[in-house]
Order: structure tokens, then C-alpha cells, then sequence
């Protein structure tokens, strides 16, 4: 409610010290710091923080004393932030100033008062699906929070007014009865068409209301300020860039301006406005809010005058024309918006007016022109104009159900819509709907041809137990997206509190009156009971909502992060689903809701006092009273906090932006800490780079590194129902990315940036967080399992290694269950057995104490409790009782043997040989390509390489950059045509003459297909070009043997090698040589007959120790064929390649071998099995007659 003008200054005690504006209430004060200042970039006027309009101003923080919300943080450094050589796991250390880097996957959004809100692009409160969420009810303990919680919406990008938040609008703000004259603008626009006719229509209801001339000037002046063309045009497209994304009702590549119906246009723009960066636009557009409702209102199809009108003419086509026609529908549209923007940001009593008759009159003209059967029926499928309106008649019933059930939500208001006429349509997908042409969209279909109806029981168990004959089972077998479950959680919230308050065992109980016995005296009938049993009915919603939830998390890890954070509100379901089962799982829910008032305004502060209730008879309450920084808020925000309170600086990030939230919420704890976020995606190596880079740009140094990376795979991995037909869908690797390899990207980049400097290693440390499931079994997590034991296996290979290569110290931290977001499904009956619980903030003080320990190196710490424990000490001093003596001393021997692994994991140690130094390569064609690429991996070993290749320039240019790259390693340049036989020969003398060896020989040139081989004529056939095959085959052979003489060129210079093992020859063929290819037969044929060459070679070579293999790469950027072409093929990375050359030098078992290149990875293909015994003895015989 707004205040009297002379009520305004008494009532404001809270002064800003900058500008010296007074406010009522310290959340109005923060929210006017935060204002930017109107010029683009934008910026906040006060702290000069950037920000784009999309992700609006700096979020407002309506409690100092939430110090930070759920969060996953995955990563922190520390810059000179902790001193050691304290009690170890005693007491936090005492700090100076610092860096802390800290990174958050799949992060939650921290500010705590955007609970049911969409703000910036960073999702919801719980938005993380790849972690078991539970449900963390210490979040209702705000009372901002809760004040918040009445007001959905409340996080819109907005200037200084919450449009959602009418009940607690600054009392300056001037409202309808308050209303001050409006100054023309300094330069006048001229009317169009539709501005003239609102302001007409508007001013016309407004004066049949009989207000004073005054009044109606004043009135006329808002409307010339407000409704100008240029205006209509701005507000109309913040409406589609705001509000839009949230409720796509409209189809905007349809919606024009100057065609749309008066009323449409009206409440379109209206919207838009309470989006405006302009207060005087806002204020004016709630101004004028009343008066456009009754204008809209008064349309015919939304009166009852009409309705009557229509009774009365009796007339058949009348309603027929009635339910077709074409402004009735943008009528109703105009309607429905109007009473949502009422709803949240007008009056208190146009609210009620908006929940209590205005929704009835739109729910009545909906169920009149059969928006509750919308379906697409054929006809839509041939008219593109007549899909778009169907799917609008679609959308605005699902958002009009929507609206119903928030009603009962944020109101206590009963629903008008029930759930037997959701016989509508599910909304097609955004893409079609958001496109000009749905019908020319990729995979289009006119129709989900499933009902509301039937989407909402499919989320109950079947009453059949039986299965269909086909039992595949899915995830997400109906196809259902974010805005379906938006809408059916919503539903099923209204289900289950109709169910509580109709079913309940909360409702007195009469007695059944006194029945006379046979003696004559009466006997006191048995207290009767409801016919409804709430047992079942209750069961079935709770298997709903764990179908919803399980639904949920799958539809969430199938979405890419940007696609997830480009939607609207509807990625806030969790948190309905968070309240629906406060509702269920609590015994005073129905006394409180049978209790509650219809159309009451603090439905969601009522159920915190049910929570405690609920809390206090469950055990949980001392977690709520008793909970300090960072409990119950994630490890990683935790950590966060702690460190910014002993006055270190930090740098964190997430991977959708939302690390500025906590940024924010920092700064107003009167720490002198800092806090610098970057966006980070820990799978990503080059993101992970950044991070680091921005902070050793920032402050020069990194001290500490802390890598908390971690989720929770959603589903079995070996889920019992899988048979052959589900195996062969793909799972998903998400957890493993996050949890190990996001470890191992960080571990890697922190150790170089760790080791820079002269800082004694006392000083630098990293920690890796594992979990108990890191050296524990943890049942039905497997995946996770697998990757927290990777976590402390990089520990163990690690803790000796890093001090002397790096001079940096490694531990890691093993939580046992901690009070987060992993461990709801357990909670219960972990707190039932009385197990001790980890509050975030002692884990959190264990990891500063175990990274600031300088004499701390390659613990693993065990945190049960709020205790820590080394285990790997445990392990050492129980290793003999665990192995027995003598395998215990024999593996303490190999340790030994393998020492800190800085000597035998070097590059050229992991080779065959164990040093390639001096070693003789040849590799044809070694000037471009996979040629080039097998050169370098050589020139890395201080090898002497010789390339041949045809190709002088390119080759010299090459060999240029390669003696400056590697000065270790000698080059050879060779001008060779391999196709000629007396070419290669002389070349193959001069290189051993000058090497005096040939140990590896790389038989790579080749050509692509010359000509075409099938090209017809109407003359006589011409001899075709055999250069392909010269090159590809006959080259290759020249170069490894002669099958006559078995002495030839390779293998004749390799026998003359002084080494045991002779040598190596690898033959570059192509997957062409595997599979028939159509469009290039003599590259095929060639390409074939090399590996017919390699694979038939083998045997005979192997005595004389040498060996023979080749890889078939599929498509690889070599410039064999034409950039067009390799722009529209999936290739294959070249180290792929390499990774294959790397096995064949290193594995001397392997000869005769065909290495597959593609993809990510190389495959071996086996020769053919033969066909017969018989085939088999024939082979065996020529063998013998040849070679036995």
C-alpha cells in the first residue's frame, strides 16, 4: 500500500551516506547502491561493476546475515593467505592478505532471495542435476527470504522497483491515488494510429468513472508520457526479450504492431514497461494499470453484457462465429496478461481483483472457445497459419493452468481448473514455435499427441503390474521438457495439498451413536473413520514425486548448460518440488492448511512455522538454529567464506556466471577480504587456463590451490532393467568429467602456476577433495565411486612426484556425510542411527588447515564429525598385518625401484628402447600432414630424421623450422619421387651412408585419386592413370621389400643395423584400405593393397626382427583433398595418429597390425578369420613350401 505524501519522511530511518536519500528499510537502501546508471555499458553508479542489460544490476541482497546460499564450489587458490606450521586439524590458522581462486560446477544460484525467481542466467537455487538434491529446508529460515517467496517472479530484470513485490514498494513511489502531474517531453513525437487509440480509449474509461477535470488531465498526461509510438515500439520488445521467455504465449514472428488487436497491444505494452531501466516509466505504467484493465475487460467477448446479448439473439451461428473469431483470441491473450501483471505488480486490491474475478472471466471465455480440448488435429498439419494458432490456444492454457495453480500457491486461492479437463494438448517445442516457419524446421511435428491429462497420471504407477511385451525402459520415455514438468509439478503441488486437506486423519471424528444391547443397556459405538483411506493416495504421490524428481534430473543432464540457462522460469521447478514435499512428509501440514484463509497473502511464512514443527519432532531443528558460515551451504562456499573472513583475497567462477552472486553477497560481510569470479567450466581444459591466467594477471602469484569439483550420477549404472536393446544407448560420462578429469586438468595447470616464484614449498599447496567413496565402496553411486578413488589415486602417484619436480605440497580431504546438497536420499536415516553429520564449515576448516600445514604432504584426510583423520597413515602403519611380511617388504622394494618417477616417466623413457637418441628415421612425405606430425613426434627424442617428399620448397621451409624447434635432433632433406624405383634406391644408400643406420622407416607419401577410372567415352578406351597406385602401392612396396629377392631397400639397410631388434616399418594406408570406397576405386585399390602388403609381410619379417604395421586413418586436415571437402566431414585429430606411431614404437609385440584411426581413439583390426579348416591347411602349406 502506498503511504500519504506526509506520512513519507517519518516513517524513513535508514539514510544513504553517498547521495543522502532516505529509505524505510535497509533491503530498499542496498537495492538503490545496486542502481546502474542508465549509460551503456552498464554499470552500477557506485562500485563501477560492469554488467550486460541481460544480466541486469548486481542482485539486491535483502540479508547480511545469509552469508552465502547452496553452492558447489569446485576450485580455490590462495595467495599467501594462510600461515603454517599450526596444530594440525585444531584450529584455523592466522592469515595475512591473499589470493583465493575458487571455481563452482554446476553451481546453484547463491542468492538466497531468488528462491522461485529466474535471475540473471544462472538457473535456480537447485539447478545442479547431476547431484542428489535434497532438500534443504534451512533456506526458509530468512525471513527476507520468505517475504521474497510471495513474490515469484520477484528477480525480473527490473530497474529500482521489485514488479513483483507490490506489498513492499518503496512508500515514495506514487500510486494510483497519489498521482502527480506529468511534464510533457521536451520534443513532441507525433501520434500513430494504435498510440491515439489507447490513449482514447483509456481516457474515455477513465472519465466515465466521473473523476474531476484535474484528474482527468492528469491522467491524459501520462498517457501522452507513456503511450508515444517510439515507446510502444521499446516496451513491446522488452516484453519479448523479458517477460517473453517466461510465458511464450505469442507468437513473435507473427506479432506486428500495427495488426495486433488495440487490447493485445495494450497489455503487451504495459508488460514491457515494468521492465523499463526508467523509474518514471515504471511508476507511470502502474499509474494507468486499473485503467487499461477495465478497458480491457470491457471488450465484448470478456463481458457478461455480451454473453447475454448473444443468449438472447438465440442465434446458432452467433456463438459459432463467436468461438471463430479472429480478435477473440488476442482479446483473451490480452486478458490473461493483464491480470498476471495486476497479480504481481499492482495494488493489493487489484491483486484480489485479478485472483478472484478477473481469472474467473478469462477461465470462463477459455472453457467457451474449448481451450481446455486444444488439440492439433489434421488440419493444422496442412496450414501453417492455423498450427501457429492452435499452439497459441495451446500455450495459453498451459500458462493459464500454470497461473491457477500459483494462485493456490502463493494465495491459499482454490483452483478453477481441474484436473479432469486438462485434456489439452502438451506445447510444442520452443524452437518451432519461437521459428517463422515451424513447418520448415528440422524433425517438425505438428503434434506431442499427448494431453496434460494424461502427462500428469503417467507420473503415478500403473495400476497393471504387468509389462508390454517390448519392456525398453527410458528415462524420459514420454519426451517431456522443462516447461511440461514446470507445469505438472505445479499440478501435482495442488494434488497433494487437496489431497492433505480432504483426506486427512487431522479431521475430528464423530461418534457413532449409542446402540442398546440385548441386556438393554447401551454400548458406546466405535469412532467411525473417513470411507477415504489416505495411506494409498499418499503412497501414490510420493511415488509421483520421486517419478517427477527422477524425470527431472534426466531431462536436466541430457540439456547443455547454455541451453538450460536460455530458459525461463520453468528450470525453477525443483523448488515447488521442494515445497510439495514439505507438504507431504510433514504431520501438521493439513492442520495448517485447513486452517489457512483463502486468498491469504503469507502462504509460504505459515509454512515455515510448519517446518519447525515439522523439524523439531524429526531431530533437525539444532541444524537450523545452530548453523554458522557455509553450514548447510556446500563445502566449496564454506571454504569461500572462511577464507574471505581471515582477509584473504579470492577469484572463483562458475560455468553459467552465477559466481558473482557470492561476489556480491561478500562484500557486505565487513571482512576486508576480496572476491574476483570468472566464468569456469572445469571439463574444459582451455576454461580452466583462463581461470588461473585472470588470477596471475590480478595478483601475481598463486599460494594455495583447492579443487572441490564434485557430482553424483543421476541413475544405475548397472540399472537392473537394461537388456539388449537399452545397452546401446550411450551413458552418460558427466560425473567422471567433473570429478576426475576436472581434478586432473586443475592439479596439472595449478602445479606450474604453484611452482613459480622462490616461496619455500612450505607455502604452496594443493588439495584435492575426494570423499569417503575415494577408498570406501559406496553402493549405488558407481560412477562417482570410480572417480573420487581416481581423485586419491592421483594423490597417492602424486605426493611424491610434485615436491621435487615442482617444490609444491598435495593432500586431499575425504568428508564423510556433510550437511550439502549430495545426501538427501540418506539424511534421515543417517541422523535416525545417530552418525555424526559434517557441517560445511568444518570440512572447510580442515582443508585451510591441512593446505596452510607445511609439513603436511600426501595425507588423505578422513572428516567424520567434524574430525579428520589421516588414513594414509593408517594404511602405511597397517600394511604388513593387511599384505603380511613379505609381500609387504617386496612391494616396498618395487616402490623403491619406481622411485619419485621423475627418471623412467620422462618422454623418451616411456620408448621401447628405452632412448631413441641417434636413432635413423625415415619418413616419406614427411613435409606436410601425418608425414610432418610423425616427424615431430621423432624430433622430440634427438633422433636423426630424414624426410622425403617430392616437394622441395615445402619440405626445405619445413626442415627450417624444425632444426630451430628441436636443436637436439638432426634433419635430412631427400627430393624423391617414391613411384621411382631408381630414385628412392639411390636416396635409401645415401641416408645409410650418412646415418650409418635405419631403424624406423614410415612408408607415408601418397596421392589421392587422378582421374576417373569408370569415365565413359564415345571413342576408344584410353589406358588409365596409374599414378595413384604407383604411389600409394608400388611406392610403398619399393620401399619395404622384394618379394623375389626378400632384400630391398628398408629391410636390406635394416639387417645391416648393428641392433638386436632390426627395426620398425610403418605404412600409412587409410580406412579406404578397410572399407569399399565408390568414389575414389584406384585410391581404394591402393590403399587396400598396402594393408594386404603389411599384413601378408609380417610373418616372414618377424625372424629376421623386423617389424611391420600400418594405420588406416579416417579423416584427417592433411591437404590431401580440398578444404571444402574436410569442411563438411567429421575428422579425426591427428594425434589420434600419433597416438598409434606411439604404440607401434613402443610395443615390440606388435607386427602385422592394422591400427584403425578415428574418432578419438584407434581401434586394431584383425585379418578376416578363414572361412574353413580347408583354407587354413592351403595357407599353412604355401607357407611351409615357401619359408619352412
Amino acid at each position: 500500500m502506498v503511504k500519504p505524501p506526509n506520512s513519507e519522511v517519518a516513517g524513513k530511518t535508514v539514510t544513504c551516506t553517498i547521495c543522502q536519500k532516505k529509505f524505510s528499510r535497509t533491503d530498499h537502501l542496498k537495492r538503490h547502491h545496486l542502481r546502474h546508471s542508465g549509460v551503456k555499458p552498464y554499470s552500477c553508479i557506485f562500485c563501477g561493476e560492469t554488467f550486460t542489460r541481460r544480466l541486469g544490476s548486481p542482485p539486491t541482497l535483502l540479508s547480511i546475515e545469509l552469508t552465502f546460499s547452496e553452492v558447489t564450489i569446485s576450485v580455490i587458490i590462495i595467495l599467501d593467505a594462510l600461515n603454517a606450521k599450526n596444530d594440525k586439524f585444531q584450529r584455523l590458522p592466522e592469515v595475512d592478505d591473499g589470493l583465493m581462486l575458487v571455481i563452482r560446477t554446476g553451481s546453484t544460484d547463491s542468492k538466497s532471495n531468488e528462491f522461485f525467481g529466474n535471475g540473471s542466467e544462472n538457473g535456480s537455487t537447485f539447478s545442479d542435476p547431476f547431484e542428489d538434491e535434497p532438500i534443504d529446508w534451512s533456506l526458509f529460515e530468512d525471513e527476507n527470504l520468505l517475504r521474497f517467496l510471495s513474490s515469484p517472479l520477484t528477480d525480473m530484470q527490473m530497474q529500482t522497483d521489485d514488479m513483483f513485490a507490490p506489498l513492499f514498494m518503496e512508500p515514495h513511489y506514487p500510486g494510483p491515488n497519489s498521482m502527480q502531474p506529468v511534464a510533457f517531453p521536451s520534443e513532441w513525437e507525433p501520434p500513430s494510429v494504435q498510440s491515439s487509440t489507447i490513449i482514447q480509449v483509456i481516457l474515455e474509461k477513465a472519465i466515465s468513472l466521473q473523476i474531476t477535470p484535474q484528474e482527468q488531465a492528469d491522467i491524459q498526461q501520462h498517457l501522452n508520457f507513456l503511450f508515444t509510438p517510439s515507446k510502444i515500439t521499446k516496451f513491446i520488445n522488452l516484453y519479448f526479450e523479458f517477460w517473453h521467455p517466461h510465458c511464450p504465449i505469442v507468437h513473435q514472428p507473427t506479432f506486428c504492431v500495427e495488426m495486433a488487436a488495440i487490447p493485445l497491444v495494450m497489455a503487451v505494452t504495459l508488460m514491457g514497461a515494468m521492465y523499463s531501466q526508467a523509474d518514471r516509466e515504471v511508476n507511470t505504467a502502474k499509474i494507468v494499470l486499473d485503467l487499461a484493465e477495465l478497458v480491457i475487460y470491457s471488450v465484448d467477448e470478456l463481458t457478461d453484457e455480451f454473453e447475454i446479448k448473444q443468449v438472447l439473439r438465440a442465434s446458432t451461428a452467433s456463438e459459432q462465429s463467436l468461438s471463430s473469431s479472429p480478435t477473440t483470441l488476442s482479446h483473451l491473450h490480452a486478458a490473461y496478461l493483464m491480470l498476471v501483471v495486476q497479480f504481481w505488480a499492482g495494488s493489493m486490491v487489484s491483486r484480489k481483483r485479478a485472483v478472484e474475478t478477473r481469472f474467473n472471466n478469462v477461465v470462463k471465455v477459455a472453457r467457451r472457445l474449448g481451450l481446455t480440448k486444444a488439440r492439433h488435429e489434421l488440419d493444422d498439419s496442412v496450414d501453417e497459419s492455423l498450427w501457429i494458432r492452435k499452439e497459441s490456444q495451446i500455450r495459453l492454457i498451459s500458462t493459464m493452468t500454470l497461473l491457477d495453480c500459483a494462485f493456490s500457491f502463493f494465495a491459499n486461492f482454490p483452483c478453477r481448473l481441474t484436473i479432469s479437463e486438462l485434456r489439452f494438448d502438451l506445447p510444442c517445442e520452443e524452437i518451432y514455435f519461437s521459428s517463422p516457419h515451424p513447418f520448415s524446421e528440422q524433425s517438425f511435428t505438428f503434434s506431442r499427441r499427448i494431453t496434460l491429462n494424461e502427462a500428469f497420471y503417467s507420473l503415478f504407477p500403473a495400476k497393471s503390474a504387468s509389462r508390454s511385451s517390448n519392456p525398453v525402459k527410458k528415462s524420459n520415455p514420454l519426451g517431456l521438457n522443462p516447461m511440461d514438468m514446470f507445469i505438472l509439478i505445479h499440478i501435482l503441488y495442488v494434488y497433494t495439498l487437496t489431497h492433505i486437506t480432504l483426506f486427512s486423519c487431522s479431521f475430528p471424528q464423530s461418534t457413532a451413536p449409542s446402540t442398546p444391547d440385548q441386556s438393554g443397556t447401551s454400548t458406546p459405538g466405535a469412532p467411525s473413520t473417513s470411507s477415504f483411506s489416505s495411506d494409498t493416495n499418499h503412497t501414490l504421490i510420493k511415488a509421483a514425486l520421486s517419478r517427477w524428481r527422477s524425470l527431472w534430473t534426466a531431462i536436466r543432464s541430457n540439456m547443455p548448460n547454455h541451453a538450460w540457462a536460455n530458459l525461463g522460469f520453468f528450470r525453477n521447478g525443483y523448488n515447488y518440488w521442494l515445497v510439495t514435499q514439505l507438504l507431504i512428509n510433514n504431520k501438521g501440514s493439513a492442520d495448517l492448511m485447513i486452517g489457512m484463509e483463502v486468498g491469504c497473502e503469507d502462504t509460504l511464512k505459515q509454512l515455515k512455522g510448519l517446518l519447525r514443527e515439522g523439524l523439531g519432532e524429526t531431530g533437525q531443528h539444532e541444524k537450523l538454529t545452530d548453523c554458522g558460515p557455509g553450514s548447510a551451504r556446500g563445502i566449496g562456499a564454506a571454504t569461500v567464506y572462511l577464507l574471505h573472513a581471515c582477509g584473504s583475497s579470492v577469484v572463483h567462477g562458475d560455468w553459467d556466471s552465477t559466481a558473482k552472486n557470492l561476489d556480491f553477497e561478500l562484500k557486505t560481510n565487513g571482512h576486508k577480504g576480496e572476491t574476483f569470479s570468472v566464468q569456469t567450466d572445469v571439463t574444459d581444459y582451455d576454461s580452466v587456463l583462463n581461470l588461473f591466467d585472470t588470477a596471475w594477471k590480478k595478483y601475481g602469484r598463486v599460494d594455495i590451490a583447492i579443487s572441490n569439483a564434485g557430482i553424483q550420477e543421476v541413475g544405475n549404472w548397472f540399472d537392473p532393467d537394461l537388456d539388449l536393446t537399452s545397452i546401446r544407448i550411450k551413458p552418460s560420462n558427466k560425473v567422471v568429467d567433473v570429478n576426475l578429469t576436472g581434478t586432473l586438468y586443475f592439479a596439472r595447470i595449478a602445479a606450474v602456476y604453484l611452482k613459480q616464484g622462490a616461496k619455500p614449498i612450505e607455502d604452496k599447496s594443493l588439495v584435492l577433495l575426494s570423499s569417503t567413496a575415494g577408498f570406501k565402496e559406496t553402493p549405488g553411486l558407481f560412477a562417482y565411486t570410480a572417480s573420487k578413488h581416481g581423485v586419491l589415486g592421483l594423490l597417492r602417484s602424486a605426493r611424491p612426484y610434485l615436491p621435487k619436480t615442482h617444490n609444491i605440497r598435495i593432500n586431499a580431504i575425504c568428508p564423510w556425510m556433510t550437511d550439502t546438497v549430495m545426501v538427501a536420499g540418506i539424511r534421515e536415516d543417517w541422523v535416525k542411527e545417530g552418525l555424526p553429520v559434517n557441517k560445511p564449515a568444518d570440512v572447510a576448516r580442515l582443508i585451510l588447515e591441512v593446505g596452510s600445514d607445511g609439513e603436511s604432504n600426501g595425507k588423505a584426510v578422513f572428516v567424520e564429525g567434524g574430525r579428520g583423520w589421516d588414513i594414509e597413515e593408517g594404511i602405511n602403519r597397517c600394511e604388513e598385518q593387511w599384505l603380511g611380511i613379505e609381500v609387504s617388504r617386496m612391494l616396498a622394494r618395487g616402490q623403491e625401484v619406481l622411485g619419485d618417477g621423475t627418471d623412467w616417466t620422462k618422454p623418451e623413457k616411456a620408448m621401447a628402447d628405452s632412448n631413441l637418441t641417434g636413432k635413423s628415421v625415415i619418413v616419406t612425405g614427411g613435409a606436410s600432414g601425418i608425414g610432418l606430425a610423425i616427424v615431430r613426434f621423432f624430433a622430440a627424442q634427438s633422433t636423426k630424421i630424414s624426410i622425403l617428399d617430392i616437394c622441395a620448397p615445402v619440405a626445405q621451409a619445413a626442415v627450417s623450422l624444425l632444426r630451430t624447434e628441436f636443436p637436439s635432433s638432426s634433419f635430412l632433406f631427400k627430393k624423391c619421387d617414391i613411384s621411382n624405383w631408381d630414385e628412392q634406391a639411390a636416396v635409401f644408400a645415401e641416408i645409410y651412408k650418412e646415418t650409418g643406420r635405419i631403424d624406423y622407416v614410415f612408408a607415408n607419401a601418397g596421392v589421392s585419386e587422378i582421374g576417373n577410372f569408370l569415365e565413359s567415352s564415345t571413342r576408344d578406351p584410353v589406358k588409365p592413370t596409374l599414378k595413384t597406385v604407383d604411389i600409394n602401392l608400388v611406392g610403398t612396396l619399393y620401399k619395404s621389400v622384394d618379394w623375389k629377392l626378400a632384400v630391398k631397400l628398408a629391410v636390406h639397410y635394416m639387417r645391416k643395423t648393428p641392433s638386436q631388434r632390426k627395426g620398425l616399418i610403418v605404412c600409412t594406408a587409410s580406412n579406404a584400405g578397410l572399407y569399399p570406397f565408390s568414389i575414389a576405386p584406384m585410391y581404394g585399390t591402393s590403399k587396400h593393397g598396402v594393408v594386404g602388403t603389411v599384413r601378408s609381410l609380417a610373418k616372414p619379417l618377424e625372424s629376421e626382427g623386423i617389424r611391420i604395421n600400418a594405420i588406416c586413418p579416417n579423416c584427417i586436415a592433411t591437404g590431401l583433398a580440398d578444404d571444402n571437402l574436410f569442411s563438411r566431414m567429421l575428422l579425426t585429430p591427428m594425434s589420434v595418429a600419433i597416438d598409434a606411431v606411439r604404440e607401434f614404437v613402443t610395443n615390440q609385440a606388435m607386427t602385422g597390425v592394422t591400427a584403425e584411426i578415428s574418432g578419438e581413439t584407434f581401434t586394431i583390426r584383425d585379418p578376416p578369420e578363414m572361412i574353413d579348416e580347408m583354407t587354413r591347411k592351403n595357407f599353412d602349406t604355401f607357407w611351409n613350401l615357401g619359408y619352412a
